[in-house]
C-alpha cells in the first residue's frame, strides 16, 4: 500500500500582515493566487484563491514576521494539513498549507514600510547562515 505524496507549491502575495500566534511559535497568513480563465462567453476573467498558510517554529516565525507584510510576494513549498476543532459543541475543520520552505520574491516588506533595498545590498552572506529557511 502506497503512503502517497502531500506536496504543495504556491506563489502569491500576502493579503494582510502576518499574525503571530501560539506564544510566538506559529505565523499565520493568507496569500492570494490569481489565475486568468476564459469564461463561456470567451472573455477572460480573473479568479483569485485565498490560501491559508501556517509556519511553525519560533526562529522561523521571528525571522519571517519581520520580513513579511501585506503585499509581500512569496513562494511557499509545504503540505496540506486539515485540523479538527470544536466550536459551540460542533466539530469543525480547517485546512491550510503548512510551509516547509518560504521564499521571498522581490524585496522584503517591513511593517513600517521602510524601503529594504539598501539594507539587503549591504548584508553579507554570513548574516544569513543562521536563518532556518
Amino acid at each position: 500500500m502506497s503512503k502517497g505524496l502531500n506536496c504543495v507549491i504556491v506563489s502569491g502575495n500576502l493579503g494582510r500582515d502576518p499574525e503571530v500566534r501560539g506564544n510566538g511559535a506559529v505565523l499565520s497568513f493568507s496569500i492570494a493566487v490569481t489565475e486568468s480563465r476564459k469564461n463561456k462567453d470567451g472573455t477572460w476573467e480573473d479568479k483569485t484563491e485565498w490560501i491559508p498558510i501556517a509556519v511553525f517554529g519560533e526562529k522561523r516565525v521571528s525571522a519571517l514576521s519581520s520580513l513579511l507584510g501585506k503585499g509581500s510576494a512569496v513562494l511557499i513549498k509545504g503540505r496540506i494539513e486539515t485540523r479538527k476543532y470544536e466550536k459551540n459543541g460542533e466539530d469543525r475543520y480547517s485546512t491550510s498549507v503548512v510551509a516547509d520552505d518560504v521564499i521571498l520574491q522581490g524585496n522584503a516588506k517591513h511593517r513600517d514600510t521602510e524601503d529594504t533595498t539598501q539594507n539587503t545590498q549591504n548584508t553579507k552572506k554570513e548574516d544569513y547562515d543562521d536563518m532556518p529557511f
